[in-house]
């Protein structure tokens, strides 16, 4: 049994009244008369097309008989709406898109000024339906304006479009311009099972609500598709409130493609442009947002299964929020996406909070005054990412890892971190356990901040490896990397195959510093690492430590004006300092050339198997320099290290072993 056709009627503002709509020739002449004319009882028989041409259609039918401002067009189950017909076409494919403007119009009086002057007296809604349409609703080629909410609809709020559906309602080609829908209205307010937008622009609105809002009636088979739709010079002036332009929710799937947001001012410090809080999963490309100011967050995603975003980018915004806020998803993707010139001080260019496993690709923030990423959540990949030329005038670090209570991991591999000024990266905790933070292959480039220029730690458990370090500064304390203890837990670092080249500091430590005081101080590892043309203005040339290891290390050409060429050992009671098969050359500083150590009672400190060679003190010994006692100095070559005529090449002020050294 096949489809029956649907019945046609066709509608003409300038037909000559008591038409019957069969065609073109005897077209109505309003709306309202078409839809009186459907079939009823509206459940059964074949649908129904309104065919409108270009022209204003206003609403005359009350809602409710004593109030001027109810009327709208109710339209009945199986029926759908159409514009943009010139009048002479019998198909839908004949139409050519010339022939103008199909508008259903809130302006019942004819009296609407410029800049929504006279909306007191336009109609409220313009589409209604709220009676569980069970066939798909087609709304086509219309433009919907001048809905405006009143101070006297104290039984519902303003909207272009309500409907109800058990089925399915597609709106295609439409725009939404000039409506005031008020701070609980929605231009668009659907409750459906699928909903589909399609090609629509949302322009020069007043939103103080939603601008389009869909949730299902039926999640277990909902789904949502937004595509190729323009949001352009909305305006929410409401400083309270939580206006937002799409948003989604209770949607078993939503799909999000070729969005674009520009030119809107929202704000309320709770606006978005997109807030999707959908329970199922989630795909969203090629979504814009540029040249906009809102008080709060572009793109927000909360719950969910899975969500997956490629190639969106929020540029040239002034924003008091993130460019993408994530929580609550099972697992988010993240690839080719970027934020990018925004103003958006103290706020994140990626923001994804706890419970979330993300995966964050080929993905950029740079260029924006405010900060670059937060990660509150657990299992973070970052690859492949690039964070340059980012500004913080607060002081804030354009990147921060959280731990909060739970054994989190984040990863950060193959990522560029360059050109950022107050800093590149703050892995902290603020919980009982400490996070693990991971960075593989990634390149930290001329960064600067007070203290640590490329990375500040602050009890995590950090590892580093195969990254370069480069041209960082402090201007405080370590010009690449800086360490210190969180109240609740010490964390540690590991350093593996990794440069260090020309870091300063303008005070002390040039390339890396650790905390010289507090009970819970992380324990330091170096295994492997190249430290080269490094430079502080006092302290270590190269690396301060108050624990841990040195192995199989490069010095070479560091400096400190009033401090010690390469390395500082300062004291602990926490655990033993370890340097083996490490070399020293040509490093430069005022007490000690190449290596100070400082030592306790309590703790053997070991210098194994190292070679110091053509290191110069002004002040000191040329190579090193130990103070107090256990201090185990075998298997070592100092070579042609200079000091002043009064001074040695080493110098040990009590010393438990010096063996096999020359």
């Amino acid at each position: 049994m096949g489809i029956d056709p649907p019945i046609r009627f066709h509608v003409n503002p300038d037909a000559l009244p008591g038409g019957d709509g069969a065609t073109w020739a005897t077209a109505f002449d309003s709306l309202d008369a078409a839809l009186e004319a459907t079939p009823f009882p509206p459940y059964t028989g074949a649908r129904v097309e309104i065919w409108m041409t270009a022209g204003t259609y206003t609403p005359t039918v009350r809602h409710d008989p004593a109030d001027p401002l109810s009327v709208r067009f109710k339209v009945p189950n199986k029926v759908s709406l159409y514009g943009g017909f010139a009048g002479t076409e019998v198909t839908l494919a004949e139409r050519t898109g010339k022939a103008g403007d199909t508008i259903l119009s809130a302006d019942v009086n004819g009296d609407d000024g410029p800049e929504f002057m006279n909306r007191s007296d336009n109609a409220r809604v313009l589409v209604i339906n709220k009676n569980q349409l069970i066939q798909p609703l087609v709304l086509d080629t219309i433009v919907f304006e001048g809905v405006a909410a009143s101070p006297s609809a104290t039984n519902e709020a303003a909207a272009g479009i309500r409907i109800t559906a058990s089925s399915s309602v597609d709106v295609l080609h439409c725009r939404f311009r000039e409506n005031e829908p008020g701070a609980n209205g929605a231009l668009v307010d659907l409750t459906s099972r699928n909903t589909v937008f399609t090609d629509c622009v949302v322009e020069d609105n007043r939103v103080q609500g939603a601008g389009i809002t869909v949730q299902a009636n039926t999640f277990d088979t909902s789904t949502s598709d937004v595509t190729d739709c323009t949001f352009q010079r909305n305006t929410s002036a409401a400083i309270s409130g939580s206006p937002c332009l799409l948003r989604i929710t209770s949607i078993q799937a939503v799909a999000l493609d070729d969005l674009t947001f520009t030119d809107n001012t929202m704000l309320s410090s709770s606006s978005n442009f997109m807030r999707i809080g959908q329970a199922g999963d989630l795909t969203m490309n090629a979504c814009t947002a540029s040249g906009n100011e809102v008080g709060s967050t572009v793109f927000q995603v909360s719950g969910g299964s899975n969500a997956l975003l490629t190639n969106c980018h929020v540029s040239n915004n002034t924003l008091d929020g993130s460019g993408f806020h994530l929580s609550g998803s099972d697992v988010i993707t993240m690839d080719q996406c970027s934020v990018t010139n925004n103003f958006m001080p103290l706020r994140y260019a990626f923001q994804i909070d706890p419970d979330v496993e993300a995966m964050i690709a080929n993905c950029a923030a740079e260029d924006n005054s405010g900060l670059a990423y937060s990660g509150e959540g657990y299992n973070h990949v970052v690859d492949t990412c690039s964070f340059q030329r980012n500004t913080e005038p607060s002081g804030s670090r354009m990147v921060r890892t959280f731990g909060l209570n739970v054994a989190e991991k984040v990863t950060f591999r193959n990522c560029i971190i360059a050109d950022n000024v107050t800093g590149a990266i703050f892995a902290t905790t603020v919980g009982a356990e400490a996070p693990t933070v991971n960075f593989e292959n990634c390149e930290f480039l001329r960064n600067s901040s007070v203290y640590g220029g490329a990375l500040a730690i602050q009890g995590d458990n950090v590892t580093i490896e195969d990254c370069t370090m480069r041209d960082n500064v402090a201007s405080e304390s370590g010009g690449a990397i800086f360490t210190w203890s969180a109240s609740e837990v010490a964390g540690s670092l590991t350093v593996r195959n990794t440069l260090f080249e020309d870091n300063a500091s303008l005070n002390s430590f040039g390339a890396f510093g650790q905390e010289t005081s507090g009970a819970n101080l992380e324990s330091v590892d170096f295994f492997g690492c190249s430290f080269i043309g490094n430079h502080a203005a006092a302290g270590a040339g190269a690396v301060s430590m108050r624990n841990g290891s040195l192995e199989d290390c490069l010095f070479l050409d560091n400096s400190s004006d009033s401090g010690i060429g390469a390395v500082n050992v300062t004291p602990s009671s926490m655990r033993a300092a370890h340097i083996d098969r490490c070399r020293f050359l040509q490093n430069s500083g005022a007490v000690s050339g190449a290596l100070r150590i400082w030592s306790s009672p309590s703790m053997t400190r070991t210098v194994w198997n190292s070679v110091f060679v053509g290191n110069t003190a002004t002040a000191g010994p040329g190579a090193l320099l130990g103070i107090a006692s256990q201090i185990d100095v075998s298997n070592c070559t100092f070579l042609a290290n200079e000091a002043p005529t009064n001074r040695s090449a080493v110098e040990l002020s009590e010393y438990y072993d010096i063996a096999s050294s020359v």
